[in-house]
């Protein structure tokens, strides 16, 4: 084996290490992270809609029971409670339900609902006996649809990660404001304590801390010692010894042996005969002289992934890229197929090549995209399945649209980074919530001929903007609607930040190299504005070539 074959094999391991290293890393943060598809808008549209079935169902199963001669098994009384609890909600929202659902605080709500309340009561019906058959076969049906445990643990991580990397005031928060947008109820303090928990058993103590910090303050202006609220909690009202409790536990992992002594001193003002408390205080005070260093700085832990830890950092904007990369930046004008009119573009980062195109495509094209992916992704939903566990979905290539031609004609246009043999794979619409999303969003293209590089157009604006990063890279990108953002096929691939208020909509397109006669596309020779790949000609065979040689011969 000479060295040129060396280098190629050596090549094709480095390669298959840097998709094996992405790969594993992002499946490790989807499964503490579990369904990112739970907060977006399209789910959280059909999780109301499941509400709203419910609502109606059991109205009609309290009039059968109430019509029938024999005494009804079912305690009536709890569920016409709960009923006009959830109508009033949906009284509010009215048709206005995308502001609705667009508040992260009214999308937990809406999951809570459904898991601490609905599916309670629907277990309860479906364990007895009910007069009307049909009924229960249509109630039976639905629990599949309700959102489970894991689900609320994603809503209530969510939220919290979601607070952090946007570093959004928690003191705003756990009242309910996000960016002046209120939500329709309050956070109760138990709310508040179940989300810290989750965050406690997820192994983030200084945010738990900090929810249970500001937990304990509002839970003291209750006023009140043995609860801090009338809601239930694990069949239990929640006072304020459970939250010193979590908190105390809290500082003890971070190894803030002095502060947790002193939660544990002020538990045991409130409740003096807690003998867990004293016993917790002791082993602390002990770990506490044992202890030689001086208690470090109480701050967020970093993350042991390499792509995680980076993607945090973009997200807090605390990656600063140096003068030498950002002084060869540099904007400029792109001609677009209107072709009197240019469009501006910014190079976000050189090596590797990512270009951001400002108000590239506008309005009615991005709202019809959009239209079109919502009105796609409704005609796949399974009926009377409100669960929808999908990212997005691909536009057929057989779907003749208008505006979606329109759309690639956009980039068509883009000399300097797109032109023949290059052909477009299909569109993908995907939608995006609170969650934001960490895995790779690969543009699917066909298997034959190398993928060159993708668009992602932003479809819609939210409140704060939209943040695009790249955790190999280092680089930021903040995209509006109608903006769309390049980058060549390499070992990068974006990935988008927690959204604090409503839902991302984006469409991703790739592109590969449509013939294996031409050339491969290189990052500089597409750059090249002065190169075209061009077929290789063959001689043109003539009379009078052929009577020239002729006559050499």
């Amino acid at each position: 084996m000479d060295m040129m074959q060396l280098l190629k094999v050596a090549a094709v391991i480095t390669a298959a290490l840097l998709v094996w290293s992405c790969d594993n890393v992002s499946a490790n943060y989807l499964k503490r992270t579990s369904n990112t598809a739970l907060s977006s808008y399209m789910n959280l549209e059909q999780q109301f809609a499941l509400e709203s079935e419910i609502i109606s169902l059991m109205q009609t199963l309290k009039i059968e029971e109430m019509r029938a001669k024999k005494d009804t098994e079912l305690d009536l009384n709890e569920i016409e409670i709960q009923v006009n609890q959830s109508k009033a909600v949906h009284r509010v929202v009215g048709t206005d339900l995308e502001e609705y659902l667009n508040h992260p605080f009214n999308a937990f709500h809406l999951i809570k609902r459904l898991y601490y309340q609905w599916l309670k009561i629907l277990k309860k019906i479906l364990g007895k006996k009910i007069q009307h058959k049909g009924l229960r076969l249509k109630l039976d049906n639905l629990v599949e649809s309700f959102p489970d445990e894991e689900d609320f643990i994603t809503i209530s991580w969510g939220l919290a990660r979601m607070q952090y990397l946007k570093n959004i005031d928690l003191t705003l928060l756990v009242n309910g404001t996000v960016f002046n947008k209120h939500s329709l109820q309050k956070p109760t303090v138990t709310d508040l304590f179940q989300i810290s928990r989750m965050i406690f058993d997820e192994g983030n103590f200084y945010t738990a801390s900090q929810w249970l910090r500001e937990t304990l303050k509002i839970c003291k202006k209750s006023g009140e010692k043995n609860k801090c609220s009338d809601e239930l909690l694990d069949n239990k009202t929640l006072n304020i010894t459970n939250i010193l409790n979590l908190l105390a536990s809290s500082l003890f992992e971070m190894e803030q042996y002095d502060e947790a002594v002193k939660v544990l001193q002020e538990l045991l003002d409130v409740d003096p005969h807690n003998n867990r408390a004293k016993e917790n205080k002791k082993f602390f005070e002990k770990k506490l002289k044992s202890k030689k260093k001086a208690p470090g700085k109480m701050e967020p832990k970093v993350p042991e992934d390499f792509q995680e830890a980076n993607y945090e950092k973009l997200c807090l904007k605390q990656v600063v890229q140096p003068v030498e990369k950002t002084s060869r930046l540099y904007c400029y004008l792109h001609p677009t197929h209107k072709q009197i009119l240019f469009g501006k573009a910014e190079i976000l980062s050189l090596k590797p090549r990512i270009i951001l195109f400002h108000d590239l495509v506008n309005n009615n094209i991005t709202d019809s995209i959009k239209a079109l992916g919502i009105k796609e992704i409704q005609s796949v939903l399974e009926l009377n399945i409100y669960k929808y566990e999908m990212q997005g979905i691909s536009l057929d290539t057989r779907m003749k649209s208008q505006k979606q031609n329109e759309l690639k004609r956009h980039f068509a246009n883009l000399k300097n980074l797109v032109f023949p043999p290059l052909e477009s794979s299909v569109m993908e619409i995907r939608n995006f919530g609170l969650q934001g999303f960490f895995a790779p969003l690969y543009a699917p293209v066909p298997t034959a001929g190398g993928q060159i590089g993708s668009f992602l157009v932003a479809l819609n604006d939210v409140l704060e903007g939209t943040e695009i990063v790249f955790p190999f890279g280092n680089i930021t990108a903040t995209v509006k609607k109608g903006s769309a953002l390049f980058w060549y096929a390499i070992h990068l691939y974006p990935a988008i930040c927690p959204i604090s208020h409503g839902s991302l909509w984006l469409a991703s397109i790739g592109y590969y190299e449509g013939k294996a006669n031409y050339c491969r596309m290189t990052q500089r020779r597409a750059w090249d504005l002065r190169w075209r790949p061009q077929k290789k000609r063959k001689p043109q065979v003539t009379m009078s070539n052929t009577v020239n040689e002729n006559k050499k011969s």
